[in-house]
């Protein structure tokens, strides 16, 4: 009777750790990492007389995100972003002429909200920094500005932990065109827009 007892002990704590341990194995998938890539819009910097416009020509971008969960959908996200392009003058009619080479470099952190299930919609809102690198010949000149961030996106499950991420982001912030390129042209906010496809792996 004994021997009974101990064996139906024991199985009934097999079948719990069973049943724990995938219950244990999706709280712990606490952890995402993202690396896209995509183009990138730049909104203009600085408005001139006659319609002219100064700002940094569209361009591929690379980016990724990391972010850890804290609680429920909410997450803490940290992310950032890099663009090869050149600064030009929009001019109405004959279109951009560029001036010089400008990168962009961008990280930003703040809250990402997921919702439930392998594949789900995704929102995060931060803040963070932007800064342009402007450079001909022997001058390299940086300016730091500011940002907002918002975006939304989408994760489409591939297996488990492992995905497709689409997202559209738009860096919010006012460019230092002194700062820049010593010119005290008017400052605009500018949205700066990303359409971005990458991988998600979840841990």
């Amino acid at each position: 009777m004994r021997a009974r007892t101990a064996v139906s002990a024991l199985a009934a704590a097999a079948a719990t750790v069973a049943l724990a341990v995938p219950t244990a194995a999706q709280r712990l998938r606490r952890i995402e990492f993202a690396p896209a890539a995509g183009y990138l819009v730049p909104g203009d910097i600085a408005r001139g007389p006659l319609g002219t416009a100064l700002r940094a020509a569209g361009a591929p971008m690379l980016g990724a995100t990391a972010a850890i969960r804290i609680a429920g959908p909410a997450s803490l996200y940290a992310g950032a972003a890099y663009s090869d392009s050149d600064l030009e003058v929009g001019v109405p009619i004959i279109g951009g002429v560029a001036l010089t080479r400008a990168r962009m470099l961008v990280l930003d952190g703040g809250i990402q909200l997921r919702g439930p299930g392998a594949s789900a919609p995704l929102v995060q809102l931060g803040v963070g920094t932007m800064r342009y690198r402007f450079a001909t010949g022997l001058v390299d000149v940086p300016a730091d500005n500011v940002v907002a961030t918002a975006a939304v996106g989408y994760d489409l499950a591939l297996a488990p932990g492992f995905g497709l991420r689409l997202m559209a982001k738009d860096w919010v912030g006012r460019f230092d065109s002194r700062d820049a390129i010593l010119v005290d042209a008017p400052g605009r906010t500018a949205h700066n827009v990303a359409l971005a496809a990458g991988l998600r792996f979840a841990f």
